[in-house]
């Protein structure tokens, strides 16, 4: 379906809970620790609308998804639909050895791994977590079993810019696609993420650019490093890709998000034991996708990204 300014609004994340085993500054702050996690029954009613509306992709997000012990279900039932093919997860991949070859099984098409260092003090520095070689083994193995990898890399000034090299050379040698991320005021974390913000586009201004295919819905923008290793940006702050936003979020708590940066959110919890009745209130809210975010004019959410959905 379309929303006003004549997207195709096709692609939907879905967060299975805001609960994570890993502490990120910019990721997770200290305003509510309890964990906020609808039923699997939910999450499925929000697939059946979503397939309806024909959409064709879903990302199951957090937190930490593989947190939820209904994971495989969901993403089986999930692989069950008639529109919805293109079935993603988002994870920082300490728990992925558990569920790797089930989730498969089930239907899992492709997977992002959140990584923002491959020295183990800066990896413990970062997350509190001393699973940086768990974390790299499980990148490697799901790889090899196929799937398709992408290794997100938040790039903070004083803190792991000086590794973009190393995680060149990571995503070459193992054929995994590395994108770095520019981090972005969230919730509580703007006073740390105001002392580590930097330009990505400046930062990789001496890089080829790979153009685009026409009508690519791609967040990412793609360089050529002089192996040509082709790597992504994601550049919310210094370059807008609003305008080709196709996508809308569901929170773990049952709220519809239809810009990430924005406070507006939706409460579908009344109509999550109804699919028809869900259908017609994510129909009718489409239309109120804004055009763009307002971080130039500072507003900024309120929620965390861990309570929202990565």
């Amino acid at each position: 379906m379309k929303d006003r300014y004549l997207r195709k609004i096709d692609y939907a994340r879905i967060s299975l809970t805001d609960g994570c085993n890993l502490s990120c500054h910019y990721c997770k702050s200290g305003e509510d620790q309890n964990v906020n996690q609808l039923s699997t029954k939910q999450l499925k009613t929000i697939v059946d609308a979503l397939d309806k509306l024909a959409f064709k992709k879903l990302k199951f997000t957090g937190g930490e998804p593989l947190l939820n012990p209904d994971i495989v279900e969901i993403v089986r039932y999930t692989n069950d639909k008639q529109n919805i093919k293109n079935i993603g997860l988002t994870t920082n991949g300490v728990l992925l050895d558990r569920y790797l070859d089930v989730l498969i099984s089930a239907g899992l098409k492709r997977i992002n791994i959140s990584l923002d260092s491959l020295q183990e003090d800066k990896f413990l520095a970062i997350t509190k977590s001393n699973d940086l070689k768990r974390v790299l083994n499980n990148i490697l193995s799901a790889r090899k079993k196929g799937l398709i990898v992408k290794v997100n890399v938040v790039l903070m000034k004083g803190v792991n810019d000086d590794e973009i090299n190393d995680f060149l050379k990571f995503g070459r040698e193992n054929d995994v696609q590395v994108r770095f991320i520019e981090p972005m005021p969230i919730g509580h974390n703007q006073d740390y993420i105001s002392n580590k913000q930097l330009k990505a586009t400046e930062r990789f201004k001496n890089y080829p650019k790979k153009e685009k295919k026409p009508n690519c819905k791609d967040v990412s923008d793609y360089y050529v490093d002089e192996f040509g290793y082709v790597f992504g940006i994601i550049s919310p702050l210094s370059n807008h890709f609003c305008k080709t936003c196709n996508r809308i979020r569901f929170t773990s708590d049952g709220k519809l998000r239809l810009c990430l940066h924005s406070n507006e959110e939706i409460d579908m919890t009344p109509y999550l034991d109804h699919s028809d009745q869900l259908v017609q209130m994510i129909k009718k809210n489409i239309s109120k996708k804004p055009d763009q975010h307002r971080l130039d004019d500072n507003e900024v959410s309120n929620r965390s990204m861990n309570k929202i959905g990565g």
